[in-house]
């Protein structure tokens, strides 16, 4: 998933899991450009859901957690940004 010039927020695909406890982890700053303040969200679910759903409900990522989701999505919002280089997260 990448944040581009201008972008105030991105949203990952929804992802299948295959089941059980995961440790969900978000890798920020991957590819080491970009700068700027962002929020991290995720949701998950054990049913599937579409990637611009209302539910579930999305909990603010601050540390590894370890879920029960077998479907799970990654949301970036930009507070601020002082790059015009893209920036990128993902999921794993």
């Amino acid at each position: 998933m990448a944040l581009r010039q201008g972008d105030t927020a991105a949203l990952s695909p929804v992802a299948n899991t295959g089941g059980g406890v995961h440790c969900i982890s978000v890798d920020t700053d991957r590819y080491e450009v970009g700068k700027g303040e962002y929020t991290i969200y995720i949701r998950g679910s054990l049913t599937a859901f579409g990637a611009l759903d209302p539910t579930p409900a999305w909990e603010e990522y601050i540390k590894p957690v370890n879920k029960n989701w077998v479907f799970i999505q990654v949301k970036v919002e930009i507070l601020s940004s002082s790059s015009s280089s893209s920036s990128s997260s993902s999921a794993s």
